[in-house]
C-alpha cells in the first residue's frame, strides 16, 4: 500500500517546481520507512492538486507521523490482546471438548461395567439355577436307589418269616434237649431250672421284627447323609457306602440263614455308580462357585507337603544317603 501511495506522489511531483521536488523526496523517503497500518491512519494524507495538499497538514507532518505511530502500538497491543483472548477461548474451547468426551467415555464405561456385572450376576444365577435343579435331579435318583432297596429288604424280610427247613431242624433239636433235660431233672433239689418251650411261630415272628427295625433304622440314616445343602465329598461318599453295606448285609442274612436270593439281581449298582460320579461333580462345581476348597484336594496338598518336607533343612551332617 505505502509503495503505490509513493509512486502515484512521485507523479505529481514531476509537473512541479525543483524546490517542491526536493520536498516531495523527502516526503517519500518517510512514506517509505512508515508501516502501512499507520499509513491507513492518516487519512488526511489526500491531495487537492497535483504537489499541494490540504492546509496545515504539511506543516504538521512529524506530529501526523508521531500519532500514528501511537495508534499503530495501540492497534497492534490490542491486535495482540485479542489473539491472546482467542487463544485462551479456544484452549478453553478444547478444554471443554475434551473433558465432555473424557466424560463421555468415562460413562460409556461405567455403563459397559455396570452392563458386565449385570451379565456375571444373570450368569451366577443362571447356574446356581441348574445346580439346584441337578441337586434335586440328582435327590430323585438317591430316593429311587433308596427306595428299591428298601422293598428289596422287605421282601427279603417276608422271604425268612415262615422259615425252613434249617429252622426246622433247629428246633427240634432244642426240642429234644429240652426233653432230656426234663428226664434228668431231679425234683426233690429246690434249685433246678426250666427253659421256656420251643415256641416256632414267636421266634420266627420276633426274628422278622428285628431284622425290620434294623432295616428300618439303617435307611434313616442312609438319608438323612444328604440332608444338608450344599453336599460334601464324605456325605456324598457316606451315602454310597451305606446304600451297597445294606446290599451286602441283606445278602448275608439269606445267605446265613440258608434261604435263597430271589432277588440278588435287583440292587441297581449302576446308578449307584453314576449318582456318586455325578454328585461329586456337582460338589466340585458348588465349591468353585463359592470360592472353597475340595476336602480332596486339601488332602492331596497335605500330603505332597508331607512328601516335601525337609527334616534336617540344607545341613550336610544330617543329610540321609
Amino acid at each position: 500500500m505505502s509503495s503505490s501511495l509513493a509512486i502515484k506522489i512521485l507523479r505529481y511531483s514531476t509537473s512541479t517546481s525543483p524546490a517542491s521536488s526536493t520536498t516531495w523526496r523527502g516526503l517519500v523517503r518517510k512514506l517509505l520507512q512508515v508501516p502501512a497500518q499507520e499509513i491507513h491512519t492518516c487519512l488526511h494524507f489526500s491531495f487537492t492538486s497535483p504537489g499541494e495538499c490540504r492546509p496545515g497538514c504539511h506543516s504538521h507532518l512529524p506530529r501526523c507521523f508521531s500519532s500514528s505511530e501511537k495508534d499503530a502500538r495501540a492497534l497492534s497491543a490490542a491486535r495482540k490482546v485479542r489473539a491472546e483472548t482467542i487463544t485462551a477461548k479456544r484452549a478453553q474451547l478444547d478444554s471443554l471438548l475434551r473433558s465432555n468426551s473424557e466424560s463421555s467415555d468415562g460413562d460409556k464405561h461405567s455403563e459397559e461395567t455396570e452392563k458386565d456385572q449385570i451379565d456375571k450376576r444373570e450368569l451366577a444365577e443362571k447356574a446356581l439355577k441348574i445346580r439346584a435343579e441337578e441337586r434335586n435331579r440328582l435327590l430323585g435318583e438317591a430316593g429311587f436307589i433308596v427306595r428299591s432297596l428298601y422293598r428289596t429288604c422287605l421282601r427279603s424280610v417276608r422271604v425268612i418269616r415262615p422259615g425252613n427247613a434249617r429252622d426246622e431242624a433247629d428246633f427240634a433239636k432244642r426240642e429234644e434237649k429240652q426233653k432230656r433235660e426234663m428226664e434228668e431233672v431231679d425234683i426233690s433239689d429246690d434249685s433246678f431250672s426250666i427253659a421256656p418251650p420251643v415256641d416256632r411261630d414267636n421266634e420266627l415272628r420276633s426274628r422278622a421284627e428285628y431284622y425290620t427295625e434294623q432295616m428300618r433304622e439303617g435307611f434313616s440314616q442312609e438319608i438323612d447323609r444328604l440332608d444338608s445343602d450344599p453336599w460334601r465329598e464324605d456325605e456324598v461318599d457316606q451315602f454310597s457306602y451305606l446304600v451297597r453295606s445294606g446290599e451286602d448285609q441283606r445278602k448275608y442274612i439269606l445267605k446265613d440263614y440258608r434261604f435263597k436270593d430271589p432277588y440278588a439281581r435287583c440292587f441297581y449298582h449302576d446308578q449307584l455308580d453314576a449318582f456318586q460320579i455325578q454328585a461329586k461333580e456337582l460338589v466340585a462345581d458348588e465349591y468353585e462357585a463359592r470360592g472353597w476348597v475340595l476336602q480332596s484336594e486339601r488332602e492331596n496338598n497335605m500330603e505332597s507337603e508331607d512328601d516335601q518336607c525337609e527334616v534336617f533343612g540344607d545341613d550336610n551332617d544330617y543329610t540321609v544317603k
